[in-house]
């Protein structure tokens, strides 16, 4: 007769545990506190039109540079949430979330199969409590994914590095990648020095045909956008090729030509970052926490170097982080879509620092964990998930605006305008015109017209109307 053992339950029983309560932290007050800015808009109006119109886009939302496009995958990937929740606003709320729980999950995995089992926990514990990364998992944006598939796109290039597969797996998430943020191609650069690094040792051959194949599923999903280059002179791919190859020296340049202030000004947007990321109170203490954790991984890189035993996943943590960062600092662009190429690896840092503490003091270590996870949970509740960060107007004030719009309109058509900040962009009535199709989606009974002017200022909004 077999004993009952609780301890065959006891893991995986944490670990429900422990997703449910990310799940409801990660989702709570939603409704109310999601961000819900101008180029969120824009996506929510692309799958909008996919699913009652048909019209399938096969790029994205412009970039900073406005001849180029991001690429369409979030316009997929919100178009199945909006058609799961009737369209209602706050379901790509809750895609950001289960993405955000996946991400923690894939933080986990690679801890664990490129370092070990415990780097994996302290990883993703660490990474799921941080600040930034719940506001990133609240936020229906096409930055959202960007952790998790840097995640399998990292796994892909360590299993074809230590394992010498085939180097479709890490093509096929870079593709994905392009897809939902152009600026992610920087993350090509480690692969391909790995693949250099793999020729010159004579460790990768070459076999026309089977190169052929995996190059043509590697690049697969770049297919929608490939198609659109077709009819507008290849701008998204073999122009942007080249600007990306003419990019290096005008950043290079610039470090020479560009006033101070510009420096200090993406150095201080990187400090922020790192303080929101790390440790919210205190951004000495989480810049003085990464630098230490970084030269740890490099006197290990170094103590490895010497014994001719160098851990490869070693070489590809610290590849991933050193040139993402040092390219982020060259473009100096302030910019919410580059940084969260590192957040996972910037984890796997500290998880490294902080199992080697766990070795030699183990409550020090548990006490890190716990100290700083309960003060970046803390810090994120009390300030009501950051709703003030960055264009911080919430969905529910905007839900708000549109409803008192609605209930003193007689049926008539709406035209939204903006002025002040931001409203010479397209995108900034977008919101508004999206929550009024929701609410009042029936056409117009009236050959009247309420022109509607915002203004967003301090994070609220000021309106005026008029009819004509």
């Amino acid at each position: 007769m077999q004993h009952f053992n609780i301890s065959t339950f006891k893991k995986p029983f944490l670990l429900v545990f422990f997703l449910a309560v990310l799940f409801y932290f990660y989702s709570y007050n939603l409704s109310s506190l999601m961000p819900f800015y101008g180029d969120i808009g824009w996506f929510y109006l692309s799958a909008r039109d996919l699913l009652t119109k048909g019209s399938f886009p096969l790029v994205g939302i412009t970039s900073s540079h406005i001849w180029l496009h991001q690429g369409p995958f979030w316009t997929y990937f919100l178009s199945i949430a909006l058609w799961l929740g009737r369209f209602d606003p706050v379901a790509g709320g809750y895609l950001a979330v289960i993405i955000g729980i996946f991400t923690v999950i894939t933080v986990f995995w690679l801890g664990r199969v490129l370092l070990s089992y415990r780097i994996g926990i302290i990883a993703a514990i660490l990474y799921s409590t941080s600040p930034l990364v719940t506001i990133y998992s609240r936020t229906p944006y096409h930055t959202t994914p960007i952790p998790l598939f840097a995640c399998f796109y990292f796994l892909g290039i360590y299993y074809w590095y230590q394992r010498k597969k085939s180097f479709v797996l890490p093509l096929f998430f870079l593709a994905i990648l392009y897809n939902f943020e152009l600026a992610t191609v920087l993350l090509s650069i480690p692969f391909i020095i790995l693949v250099i690094w793999r020729l010159q040792k004579n460790t990768l051959k070459i076999q026309v045909a089977s190169f052929t194949l995996n190059l043509f599923i590697g690049l697969s999903p770049l297919l929608p956008v490939v198609i659109y280059d077709f009819t507008h002179g290849f701008r998204q791919t073999l122009v942007y090729g080249i600007w990306l190859i003419y990019t290096p020296f005008k950043a290079i340049m610039g470090m020479f030509s560009s006033q101070p202030s510009s420096h200090s000004s993406i150095l201080a947007y990187v400090f922020k970052e790192i303080q929101t990321l790390i440790f919210f109170p205190s951004g000495f203490v989480a810049i003085a926490f990464l630098g230490v954790a970084f030269v740890f991984l490099c006197t290990k890189l170094f103590q490895q170097y010497q014994a001719r035993k160098i851990n490869r996943a070693f070489i590809i943590i610290g590849l991933w982080f050193s040139i993402t960062m040092l390219l982020l600092l060259l473009n100096n662009v302030a910019s919410d879509a580059y940084f969260p190429q590192v957040f996972p690896v910037i984890f796997l840092i500290l998880a490294l620092l902080v199992e080697y503490v766990y070795e030699h003091a183990k409550w020090v270590a548990l006490f890190l964990i716990i100290g700083i996870s309960l003060v970046n949970v803390y810090s994120t509740l009390s300030h009501s998930y950051f709703e003030g960060r960055g264009e911080g107007i919430s969905l529910e004030q905007r839900e708000n605006v549109v409803k008192k719009i609605l209930s003193l309109s007689d049926r008539e058509g709406i035209i939204f305008k903006g002025e002040g900040d931001g409203s010479q962009f397209r995108s900034f009535t977008m919101p508004y015109e999206y929550l009024t199709w929701y609410y009042r989606p029936a056409n117009s009974t009236t050959h009247l017209t309420k022109i509607v002017t915002l203004t967003e200022k301090n994070y609220q909004i000021n309106v005026k109307t008029y009819t004509q």
